[in-house]
């Protein structure tokens, strides 16, 4: 056969290895030289031979191949290659991969894959097991950037710090997740261990708790809609999850500072007016420290603002009186000092 009419590209096998693919032929690398690489029909019992440069230049061709031509396993070698590199590349689902790369192909070419499908998945799933990162043996580590990430290239993990020597907090939230929780008045907070790395202590939820409302109407025989009764339901949202390293009550502290130093970040306020949870000291603590008597600094702050202001608008009215007014009207000018007075023991 002449090796300018040959078409050649290029496939891997199941083990990472290069294969030589010349007009629907396969050849597996038998040999490499310093200046040439030896390939032979991946049919053992075929004594068809090709040799390329070492920058893949067809060099020799030998295609007397003493069996018929299977196209359908070099495209079979191709839908495995791409299930493969994107299930070492993507957190898909194995199936869904499949599913996905199925429709794009010959339901022919699918039916003669002789793979079963726990075959193909534990091949696919140790290939994904190498490329993942191992698991930590303790909270010095470092997280991969594909990790810190949404499907939308968002930033996912908000907030990771250390609380002090070997002590970290990780919080996983987008941005659409934060302003779900900034925005609503009611939240829920649980903590569940079973499911927790070793590394860590507990992993923490947090949920924002929306109540909406629904007319229900029923359409009667005329097509007019009958007004019937009104209903309330609520509907929860996961809006963080943390790996926290204890369950101690700075370390809640800790956590409502992280968010309240994210809502400023965006223009918004983490001030919930109810909070359920499970009964926890430790968090019981925080809450009412970091959430309630803040909150009330905060109103009673703004409280004094406004009666110091209410106290020098009445200021300005009283000397204005007095200016305008005449002498003899002692009376009403004695009675705005006593409003000032008071309202200045109260201040």
């Amino acid at each position: 056969m002449n090796s300018s009419s040959s078409t050649m590209s290029f496939v891997l096998s199941q083990k990472g290895k290069p294969l030589l693919v010349m007009d629907d032929y396969v050849f597996r690398l038998n040999k490499i030289t310093n200046t040439t690489k030896y390939y032979r029909c991946e049919n053992r019992d075929c004594t068809a031979t090709a040799h390329t440069d070492l920058n893949n230049v067809l060099l020799k061709v030998n295609a007397n191949h003493s069996h018929v031509i299977e196209p359908e396993k070099k495209e079979i070698r191709i839908f495995k290659q791409i299930v493969k590199e994107r299930a070492t590349k993507e957190s898909t689902p194995i199936p869904k991969i499949y599913e996905e790369e199925s429709t794009k192909n010959d339901f022919k070419i699918l039916d003669y894959c002789y793979f079963t499908v726990s075959k193909r998945d534990d091949s696919l799933n140790k290939a994904r097991r190498l490329e993942t990162p191992p698991i930590p043996d303790s909270q010095i580590f470092g997280i991969p950037y594909l990790y810190t990430r949404t499907i939308e290239n968002e930033e996912f993990l908000c907030v990771d710090k250390f609380i002090k020597r070997k002590t970290r907090i990780l919080l996983f939230a987008s941005n659409e997740q934060l302003k779900v929780l900034f925005q609503n008045s009611i939240v829920l907070m649980d903590g569940t261990f079973s499911t927790c790395p070793k590394i860590f202590d507990q992993v923490f939820t947090i949920h924002s708790i929306k109540y909406e409302q629904c007319k229900i109407y029923l359409m009667n025989k005329r097509n007019i809609y009958i007004y019937i009764f009104q209903s309330f339901f609520h509907i929860a949202f996961i809006c963080g999850i943390g790996l926290l390293p204890d369950r101690k009550k700075s370390t809640y502290r800790f956590v409502f500072e992280e968010l309240k130093g994210l809502a400023v970040r965006m223009n918004l306020v983490f001030s919930p007016s109810t909070i359920i949870t499970d009964f926890e000291h430790s968090l019981a603590e925080a809450i009412i420290s970091e959430v309630i008597l803040s909150d009330f600094k905060l109103r009673k702050e703004n409280q004094k603002n406004i009666i110091s202001f209410s106290f020098q608008v009445a200021t300005i009215l009283v000397a204005t009186s007095i200016l305008l007014k005449p002498c003899t009207d002692k009376y009403n000018t004695l009675t705005y000092l006593v409003v000032i007075v008071v309202m200045k023991v109260f201040v």
